[in-house]
C-alpha cells in the first residue's frame, strides 16, 4: 500500500512538471482575409484558420 502511494505521488509530480514547466509558446498574426462565417454557437460567429509558429520558427 505504501509503495502504491509513493508511485501515485511520483506520477502526480511528473504530470505537474510536464504541465507547468514544459509549456510551449506559439505565435500567429491575425489576418482578416482568413475569416470564415460559421453557424453561431455560444456567441461565436466566425472562425480563423491560421498558421502558428514556435519560438524557433517551426510551423
Amino acid at each position: 500500500m505504501i509503495i502504491a502511494v509513493i508511485v501515485a505521488i511520483a506520477l502526480c509530480g511528473v504530470a505537474y512538471y510536464f504541465l507547468v514547466y514544459q509549456q510551449s509558446n506559439y505565435y500567429t498574426q491575425i489576418d482578416n482575409s482568413k475569416i470564415a462565417s460559421i453557424p453561431e454557437t455560444g456567441g461565436m460567429k466566425y472562425e480563423y484558420t491560421l498558421d502558428c509558429y514556435s519560438e524557433n520558427g517551426k510551423k
